[in-house]
């Protein structure tokens, strides 16, 4: 009989380099079964070890790379399907654990939620031999994932598999949806919004406006796009539609401000202006975003009611002044009342300088800053004030201004304005809701309590309808008085 071998082994060459031998061939044997010669051949396989030694080598790398990899991936079978293995990103995403999948096909885990997405992926690995980015959705052990799906046909040891890697973009999808609608709320909102809202370029040319514009100015949305804002603004209105432009250019932050515009019709129409600069992604400004109001209507109001307002401060001016002529008259031939005359002149007079500053504030208000500082006029370098802006109603103005004019009047006569070094200092604050008031004087005769209360005392003690403190110092007189902020808001 024949035996026929096979063998592997390596040999060292003369030149000591080191060789793999594959050994085949055939022993015969005697009619005892006794070896008695062989014949065979040895060949040379180095080559093919060295590349079977790359080849596991390739394998463990990929091995260890679709372990480690953080998008979920699969490795299965062509022929059938059945998953051989799977990287712990895959088992993250769908919340199965490993013995769950291996074994098992993707049809059997139910994962293709369209039946139709599973045959795409059939189609394309058939016609193309690989799928690139398949958006499509696969369900889990709990929840259904939108992934970018790809495959490739791949060579695993002596069998052919499909390689399979998907990229989650679930949390990307549900933003940009988010995104969409947001966008859409904000495109209805500016659409619908009775207000302009519009976009322009650096150069003050409408890039979008919004349909308010067509109600406003008469013009529509489309007959506006590329048109410069300024060639609708009235000439006398464009050097500060010019300066607001270059200070949002420079950096300026969000601005308001009031400015006319000219209808189609040629009307003017009043528009409150709110703007912000708009930057690319780089911070270099593109444009120019605003919200336009029209307030043609309630300027007008304004315009009427001040027009109004002076019209009854004059009338009541000449009240006071045919009340004050009675009063005089009547006085005129009483013995000994020329004193009393000037004291009453003066009070009818801080009424009226109260009444025109009511009459140029707004909204019927008037300035205390003004008050004083007018009562206290032929005293300016005796006086120091200090105090916040405030608008008073016509009300408190008026019984203010009578208590600073008895508080000047007492000074002339008995304390630090009766002398050239004496000195007052007025100052008023406001803190929350409570408005504070101070007359101090200091540099004139010793002072000391009257002892009797004339009218005007009496008048500096109630006119505010708030008990002031009162002190009598030998450095000089000092009046406070605390008010709610509630009496004096017009």
């Amino acid at each position: 009989g024949t035996d026929y071998y096979e063998n592997e082994y390596r040999i060292v060459r003369p030149d000591g380099q080191l060789r793999w031998i594959l050994g085949r061939g055939r022993v015969v044997r005697d009619t005892l079964g006794k070896p008695v010669r062989y014949f065979g051949v040895d060949i040379d396989i180095t080559e093919r070890k060295r590349a079977e030694t790359e080849l596991r080598a390739a394998q463990s790398r990929f091995l260890s790379v679709f372990q480690l990899a953080p998008i979920a991936m699969s490795l299965g079978t062509l022929r059938d399907g059945r998953y051989i293995d799977v990287n712990a990103a895959l088992l993250a995403q769908t919340g199965y654990r490993r013995e769950d999948i291996i074994g098992r096909t993707a049809r059997e885990l139910s994962a293709y939620v369209e039946k139709r997405d599973f045959e795409r992926v059939r189609e394309l690995l058939a016609s193309q031999g690989k799928v690139r980015g398949l958006e499509l959705q696969l369900r889990g052990k709990m929840d259904v994932r939108t992934v970018l799906f790809s495959a490739d046909i791949v060579a695993f040891g002596d069998e052919q598999c499909l390689l399979t890697a998907s990229v989650d973009i679930t949390d990307r999808k549900a933003a940009e949806s988010a995104l969409l609608e947001s966008e859409q709320r904000y495109r209805d909102l500016v659409h619908n919004a009775n207000d302009i809202v519009a976009t322009v370029d650096l150069q003050g040319r409408f890039t979008s406006i919004n349909p308010a514009v067509e109600r406003v100015l008469g013009q529509r949305p489309e007959e506006l796009i590329g048109v410069s804002v300024e060639t609708l603004i009235p000439v006398e209105e464009r050097p500060k539609h010019q300066s607001m432009l270059q200070r949002k250019i420079e950096g300026e932050g969000a601005t308001r401000y009031e400015t006319q515009i000219q209808s189609k019709e040629g009307r003017r129409v009043t528009l409150e202006v709110n703007s912000k600069l708009i930057r690319d992604s780089n911070g270099d400004p593109v444009a120019i975003h605003s919200i336009s109001r029209d307030i043609t209507e309630r300027k007008d109001a304004e315009a009427r009611q001040t027009l109004l307002l002076r019209e009854l401060q004059h009338r009541a001016k000449n009240l006071l002044a045919v009340v004050q002529s009675i009063t005089l008259s009547t006085l005129r031939n009483v013995p000994g009342s020329a004193a009393v005359q000037a004291t009453i002149l003066g009070r009818f007079q801080a009424l009226a300088r109260a009444q025109d500053f009511v009459a140029a504030g707004p909204g019927g208000g008037a300035s205390l800053d003004e008050i004083v500082r007018a009562e206290l006029a032929p005293f300016v370098s005796q006086a120091s004030i200090e105090g916040p802006a405030l608008i008073a109603r016509t009300s408190f103005a008026q019984m203010f201004a009578l208590v600073v004019h008895e508080l000047a009047t007492n000074a002339t006569k008995y304390g630090a304005l009766s002398t050239p070094d004496g000195h007052i200092s007025i100052r008023w604050s406001v803190d929350g809701d409570a408005f504070s008031f101070w007359w101090i004087e200091r540099g004139g005769p010793a002072v000391e309590p009257p002892s009797t209360t004339g009218f005007g005392t009496k008048l500096i003690n109630a006119a505010l309808d708030e008990a002031p403190k009162v002190s009598y110092r030998s450095s000089g007189l000092e009046y406070a008085v605390v008010i709610p902020m509630e009496q004096l808001r017009p």
